[in-house]
């Protein structure tokens, strides 16, 4: 468990396309819409917290939060809990405690997005492509080569920097979080960020693939 930042906003994404019926009946579809790619491309904050609004009938921040929360405990996330909003001081109802999360629980939302699962499949379809419209794109991302492409959340804050990401290659996907609190240097945390990105993707995509594709083959055999 790690201070959150706005990773938290993944959680917040999910909880309000679980609700998307109902809160688009009530709000405009547009306003929904925009309000989503707000939050998630450009990690609007104000965005955000109108969101966790739209969730409590009385558009009441706090009683919306504990619905994130409720769905943040259903969907069986371990790690992660939204104490407070996000900037707006008036928001903040635990000022000694963070919003967080954890690389683990990223990582199994990402993957459930991706494998389509998360919500339903339509949801995380269009959360996915949120994802791939990300704007902050100076960690993972910047690493990845145009032959690829990558569905992020950013995270930072004073003395944080976290990024979990879908990087989409020829050679296959992965999921990747690294998450970084508490550090005395932003800039040596984005540095070793990205090097850390880089490294895995240069080794995801030399690994042996033809070695993969025996095993795959191997166990398919099996299963026949």
């Amino acid at each position: 468990q790690m201070q959150a930042a706005s990773l938290i906003k993944l959680y917040i994404m999910g909880a309000v396309y679980e609700d998307y019926d109902s809160l688009s009946s009530k709000y405009s579809k547009d306003q929904l819409d925009n309000a989503l790619n707000s939050m998630i491309t450009v990690s609007d904050n104000s965005a955000t917290n109108e969101l966790v609004r739209y969730l409590n009938k009385d558009h009441d921040h706090k009683k919306g939060m504990k619905k994130v929360n409720a769905f943040i405990k259903a969907q069986g996330f371990e790690y992660t809990h939204e104490y407070n909003g996000l900037e707006d001081t008036s928001l903040w109802y635990d000022t000694d405690t963070k919003n967080t999360t954890s690389a683990k629980d990223c990582g199994r939302l990402l993957e459930r997005i991706y494998r389509g699962e998360f919500v339903s499949h339509l949801a995380s379809r269009q959360m996915e492509e949120l994802l791939l419209n990300q704007q902050v794109t100076y960690k993972i991302p910047s690493t990845i080569p145009s032959e690829s492409r990558v569905a992020n959340k950013t995270g930072e804050t004073s003395d944080c920097e976290n990024d979990a990401a879908i990087v989409y290659t020829p050679k296959g996907d992965y999921i990747l979080c690294i998450m970084s609190c508490e550090v005395s240097s932003k800039s040596s945390a984005v540095d070793s960020l990205q090097e850390m990105s880089s490294l895995i993707y240069s080794y995801f995509m030399n690994r042996d693939t033809s070695k993969l594709s025996r095993q795959v083959e191997a166990t398919a055999k099996e299963t026949d």
